[in-house]
Protein backbone atom coordinates (compact mmCIF):
# COMPACT_ATOMS: atom_id res chain seq x y z
CA UNK A 1 0.00 0.00 0.00
CA UNK A 2 2.83 2.05 1.01
CA UNK A 3 3.87 1.86 -2.94
CA UNK A 4 1.15 2.85 -3.88
CA UNK A 5 0.25 5.92 -2.33
CA UNK A 6 4.04 6.95 -3.41
CA UNK A 7 2.59 6.47 -6.76
CA UNK A 8 -0.52 8.51 -6.39
CA UNK A 9 1.28 11.36 -5.42
CA UNK A 10 3.96 10.90 -8.78
CA UNK A 11 3.64 13.80 -10.72
CA UNK A 12 3.43 11.52 -13.93
CA UNK A 13 0.89 9.95 -12.38
CA UNK A 14 -2.50 10.55 -14.50
CA UNK A 15 -5.68 11.18 -13.07
CA UNK A 16 -9.15 11.79 -13.68
CA UNK A 17 -12.71 12.30 -11.57
CA UNK A 18 -14.06 9.09 -12.82
CA UNK A 19 -13.89 6.03 -10.12
CA UNK A 20 -15.22 2.40 -10.47
CA UNK A 21 -18.63 1.48 -11.68
CA UNK A 22 -19.72 -1.27 -8.87
CA UNK A 23 -17.78 -1.68 -5.51
CA UNK A 24 -17.60 -5.50 -7.11
CA UNK A 25 -14.42 -4.34 -8.42
CA UNK A 26 -12.72 -3.44 -5.12
CA UNK A 27 -9.30 -5.51 -4.92
CA UNK A 28 -8.56 -4.17 -1.66
CA UNK A 29 -11.57 -4.26 0.81
CA UNK A 30 -9.69 -2.20 3.88
CA UNK A 31 -8.53 0.93 1.25
CA UNK A 32 -11.76 0.60 -0.81
CA UNK A 33 -9.64 0.48 -3.71
CA UNK A 34 -9.61 -1.63 -6.94
CA UNK A 35 -6.23 -1.83 -8.38
CA UNK A 36 -5.08 -3.40 -11.52
CA UNK A 37 -1.39 -4.59 -12.43
CA UNK A 38 -0.31 -3.52 -16.33
CA UNK A 39 -3.87 -3.75 -17.31
CA UNK A 40 -5.50 -3.54 -21.22
CA UNK A 41 -7.60 -0.23 -20.96
CA UNK A 42 -10.37 -0.30 -23.51
CA UNK A 43 -12.03 3.38 -23.96
CA UNK A 44 -15.42 3.54 -25.66
CA UNK A 45 -16.21 6.55 -27.19
CA UNK A 46 -20.30 5.95 -26.37
CA UNK A 47 -22.07 3.80 -24.08
CA UNK A 48 -21.69 0.12 -24.30
CA UNK A 49 -25.24 -1.19 -25.08
CA UNK A 50 -24.26 -5.15 -25.18
CA UNK A 51 -21.97 -7.44 -24.18
CA UNK A 52 -21.45 -8.39 -27.72
CA UNK A 53 -19.91 -5.17 -28.02
CA UNK A 54 -17.44 -6.51 -25.41
CA UNK A 55 -16.72 -10.28 -26.51
CA UNK A 56 -13.66 -10.29 -29.31
CA UNK A 57 -11.38 -8.17 -27.05
CA UNK A 58 -12.26 -10.34 -23.55
CA UNK A 59 -11.75 -13.34 -25.37
CA UNK A 60 -8.28 -12.36 -26.59
CA UNK A 61 -7.44 -11.13 -22.94
CA UNK A 62 -8.68 -13.89 -21.29
CA UNK A 63 -6.18 -16.31 -23.07
CA UNK A 64 -3.36 -13.97 -22.24
CA UNK A 65 -4.69 -13.57 -18.66
CA UNK A 66 -4.26 -9.48 -19.07
CA UNK A 67 -6.50 -7.52 -16.71
CA UNK A 68 -8.93 -5.24 -18.72
CA UNK A 69 -10.11 -1.72 -17.43
CA UNK A 70 -13.41 -0.21 -19.79
CA UNK A 71 -14.23 2.78 -19.93
CA UNK A 72 -17.17 3.99 -21.13
CA UNK A 73 -19.64 7.12 -20.68
CA UNK A 74 -22.19 4.88 -19.77
CA UNK A 75 -22.68 0.47 -19.48
CA UNK A 76 -26.04 -0.86 -19.43
CA UNK A 77 -27.00 -2.73 -16.62
CA UNK A 78 -26.96 -6.21 -17.76
CA UNK A 79 -23.23 -5.71 -19.41
CA UNK A 80 -22.16 -3.91 -16.14
CA UNK A 81 -23.79 -7.04 -14.00
CA UNK A 82 -22.02 -9.22 -16.44
CA UNK A 83 -18.52 -7.67 -15.93
CA UNK A 84 -19.40 -7.80 -12.12
CA UNK A 85 -20.00 -11.05 -11.84
CA UNK A 86 -16.92 -12.60 -13.85
CA UNK A 87 -15.02 -10.53 -11.43
CA UNK A 88 -16.93 -12.15 -8.04
CA UNK A 89 -15.84 -15.50 -9.81
CA UNK A 90 -12.67 -14.19 -10.33
CA UNK A 91 -13.08 -15.48 -14.62
CA UNK A 92 -10.99 -12.42 -15.29
CA UNK A 93 -9.61 -9.85 -13.38
CA UNK A 94 -11.40 -6.64 -14.85
CA UNK A 95 -12.70 -2.78 -13.74
CA UNK A 96 -15.35 -1.11 -15.29
CA UNK A 97 -15.47 2.88 -15.04
CA UNK A 98 -17.73 5.28 -16.10
CA UNK A 99 -16.52 8.51 -17.22
CA UNK A 100 -17.50 11.93 -18.93
CA UNK A 101 -16.01 12.98 -22.47
CA UNK A 102 -12.98 15.18 -21.32
CA UNK A 103 -12.04 12.52 -18.80
CA UNK A 104 -12.36 9.80 -21.56
CA UNK A 105 -10.04 11.77 -23.56
CA UNK A 106 -7.58 12.34 -20.34
CA UNK A 107 -7.25 8.54 -20.02
CA UNK A 108 -7.12 7.51 -23.99
CA UNK A 109 -4.34 10.58 -24.14
CA UNK A 110 -2.52 9.03 -21.37
CA UNK A 111 -2.47 5.74 -22.09
CA UNK A 112 -2.01 5.62 -25.77
CA UNK A 113 -5.34 4.31 -26.21
CA UNK A 114 -7.49 5.12 -29.05
CA UNK A 115 -11.06 5.72 -28.52
CA UNK A 116 -13.26 3.01 -29.97
CA UNK A 117 -17.03 3.32 -31.33
CA UNK A 118 -19.46 0.76 -30.99
CA UNK A 119 -19.34 -0.42 -34.47
CA UNK A 120 -15.20 -1.42 -34.16
CA UNK A 121 -16.60 -2.83 -31.15
CA UNK A 122 -19.32 -5.54 -32.22
CA UNK A 123 -16.99 -5.88 -35.31
CA UNK A 124 -14.71 -7.22 -33.18
CA UNK A 125 -12.12 -4.87 -34.75
CA UNK A 126 -9.95 -3.88 -32.22
CA UNK A 127 -5.96 -4.95 -32.47
CA UNK A 128 -4.16 -4.96 -29.68
CA UNK A 129 -2.82 -1.64 -30.02
CA UNK A 130 -5.96 0.01 -29.96
CA UNK A 131 -6.11 -0.85 -26.37
CA UNK A 132 -4.11 1.77 -23.88
CA UNK A 133 -1.57 0.30 -21.38
CA UNK A 134 -0.60 1.42 -18.09
CA UNK A 135 1.74 -0.24 -15.49
CA UNK A 136 -1.17 -0.02 -12.59
CA UNK A 137 -4.82 1.35 -12.39
CA UNK A 138 -6.13 2.52 -9.17
CA UNK A 139 -9.38 3.09 -8.40
CA UNK A 140 -11.12 5.15 -5.61
CA UNK A 141 -15.34 5.57 -5.90
CA UNK A 142 -14.63 8.96 -7.31
CA UNK A 143 -11.32 9.12 -9.11
CA UNK A 144 -8.81 6.77 -11.18
CA UNK A 145 -5.31 6.98 -11.34
CA UNK A 146 -2.65 5.46 -14.28
CA UNK A 147 0.47 4.86 -13.09
CA UNK A 148 2.73 5.21 -15.93
CA UNK A 149 6.05 3.80 -16.52
CA UNK A 150 9.39 3.88 -19.14
CA UNK A 151 7.85 0.62 -20.22
CA UNK A 152 4.25 1.79 -20.65
CA UNK A 153 5.35 5.12 -22.09
CA UNK A 154 5.71 5.32 -25.28
CA UNK A 155 7.82 7.10 -27.23
CA UNK A 156 6.22 10.41 -29.45
CA UNK A 157 6.68 9.86 -33.12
Amino acid sequence: RQSITQQLADPHTVTVKAGYASRDFITDASSEWAVLERPAVLVCGDAIASFRELVGTLEKLILSRTPLVVVAPHIAADVLATLEVNTIKQTMRLLAVICDEPNLRTVATGCHAMIMDRSDRQSGYLASDHLGRCERWISTATSSHLIMTAVTTKEPA
